[in-house]
């Protein structure tokens, strides 16, 4: 999907929507290029759609770290049931969102990922939160991803401001937040978003819990892959 033909010329949501629609399988695992997958999660969302027919929605934990995977920057903590993942909606996204999976037909049913200047799939996981369908995490790490300081300076631009508060309305409508709970949101982040980035990134930081963890084995073995292709290449 070109980019320029887009709503306020953002794409994305335009050609999620237009992936899924080419797909045939009945559930999709959402993959960002540059993260790394834990081996086991394939395994891990099959066995847990496998065993709860009515799972919709599917996700876990996620450490985040640095472009070379040097430093563990923190981990993403995210509630296990539907009933917590709900209350802790409330305050901040209840889902990391390279990990992930989803029921196809769920997605098409709600028109896709609403187009929305950024955080549109946030503002899916409400609508899908909002269904009668189950949504889980699950306790494990399933992804390794990228993050830091270049994650933190995309969200502090005034094109990124006027999209989230397009996803703010978008998660207001679903009926998972309140009017004052919307208020909140939308203060709060238009103020965050204007901050220095030195402090933006100290908030950032506070968000994450602090591990001490060492490079994934998976690391060594995608360095490896990666550079046994350009010898080829």
């Amino acid at each position: 999907i070109p980019v320029n033909t887009a709503k306020h010329g953002f794409g994305l949501p335009s050609a999620l929507n237009y992936g899924i629609s080419q797909m045939k399988s009945d559930v999709i695992l959402k993959v960002d290029t540059d993260d790394l997958n834990d081996p086991r999660r394939i395994e891990r969302t099959l066995q847990a759609f496998t065993k709860n027919k009515d799972l919709v929605l599917f996700g876990g934990q996620v450490q985040e770290w640095d472009d070379h995977f040097i430093l563990c920057i923190g981990q993403r903590k995210v509630p296990l049931s539907k009933y917590d993942i709900v209350k802790f909606a409330a305050k901040r996204n209840p889902y990391n969102g390279p990990t992930v999976a989803f029921k196809r037909q769920e997605v098409l049913a709600l028109g896709g990922f609403p187009d929305v200047g950024a955080n549109e799939d946030y503002a899916l996981w409400a609508e899908l939160i909002m269904t009668q369908g189950d949504c889980v995490n699950d306790p494990e790490d399933l992804v390794y991803m990228r993050g830091g300081k270049d994650l933190v300076s995309r969200r502090s631009t005034r094109r990124y401001r006027r999209g989230e508060v397009e996803a703010l309305k978008a998660i207001k409508a679903s009926g998972i937040w309140s009017y004052r709970q919307f208020l909140l949101h939308y203060v709060m982040k238009q103020c965050i978003r204007r901050f220095p980035l030195g402090w933006n990134r100290y908030i950032y930081k506070k968000l994450r819990q602090t591990i001490h963890a060492t490079p994934p084995p998976i690391y060594a073995e995608a360095q490896l892959a990666w550079n046994e292709a350009k010898l080829l290449s």
